[in-house]
């Protein structure tokens, strides 16, 4: 798509604001139309703007959600693979107690469930001290899914990917290999990851001078980041949430859920893309 730039003056093409030759708006607008050729231009590389400011207000006004309550919501009676499912064995126990381990919770949610993980102790621990049927031990980076009638003889929702994009020496490369082994499979994939402008990591960050993560990570993510991950994967991108608000305080908290209780769906207080998870959904097919 051409582009005209009016020195000193505001133009509007296609969903995209050009202020001047240095900064460029993409509005909420574009992020739904992602299809658009002015957007695929930055996320491909294509186009660069030193001074891209990428528009997320339309994020900042929903209510806030929780990680684990949005994908079951978005799987509800859906087949899907869940990939990483174990979670680590010396935490399972007290989350499956809290009812917040994710995969028993997919189980009682979806019309089915395949759990995939590399962990052995793991999952012979599910299935051992919970009975948990359906699980595969397995590293689908060295495997030919084509073997496992498991995973070939279903044709399935959703892949979950559970915070584990940022444990991965190369994003881009991981998700590649991601689709090609299962775009024949799976429509669709689901994302989580840690949201680098996360209020509680930025305020410690910039108050307490402490960056805190998992020491195992290698990336930090943001919207535009995610997004154009994904986009140089190769996978359709459809919807990008923000979970697991972080509230300033106790009376914040309860101002915000008397708002949710009271059916407010929109509001400047939310402030909810300062939330600590960002969620992308997206196409493999």
């Amino acid at each position: 798509m051409m582009t005209r730039v009016v020195e000193q003056q505001t133009l509007r093409v296609d969903k995209v604001k050009i202020i001047n030759k240095k900064q460029i708006i993409l509005k909420s607008k574009a992020i739904k139309q992602i299809g658009k050729d002015a957007v695929i231009d930055y996320l491909s590389g294509k186009t660069e703007a030193p001074g891209l400011a990428f528009d997320i207000s339309f994020l900042s006004k929903k209510p806030p959600v929780k990680r684990i309550d949005t994908i079951l919501e978005i799987t509800k009676g859906k087949k899907v693979i869940h990939l990483g499912c174990a979670d680590h064995r010396y935490i399972i126990d007290t989350k499956i107690q809290k009812n917040r381990h994710l995969h028993t919770l997919l189980i009682n949610n979806c019309s089915k469930c395949l759990g995939i993980d590399i962990d052995n102790e793991a999952i012979n621990y599910l299935k051992a001290h919970y009975k948990m049927g359906n699980l595969l031990e397995l590293d689908i980076m060295t495997s030919d899914l084509n073997n496992y009638k498991e995973i070939s003889s279903v044709q399935w929702d959703y892949l979950i990917l559970g915070e584990i994009l940022e444990h991965t020496d190369n994003p881009v490369a991981f998700l590649k290999s991601i689709k090609e082994k299962f775009h024949k499979y799976v429509e669709n994939i689901l994302i989580t990851v840690p949201n680098a402008y996360g209020q509680g990591t930025v305020k410690r960050y910039y108050k307490k001078t402490i960056e805190t993560l998992n020491s195992d990570h290698r990336y930090w993510f943001t919207p535009y980041t995610l997004i154009k991950v994904m986009y140089r994967s190769g996978i359709i991108f459809k919807k990008l949430m923000m979970a697991d608000i972080h509230y300033k305080s106790k009376i914040r908290k309860n101002l915000i859920k008397l708002m949710m209780a009271l059916g407010i769906r929109e509001s400047s207080l939310y402030k909810t893309h300062t939330s600590k998870t960002l969620i992308v959904t997206g196409k493999l097919r």
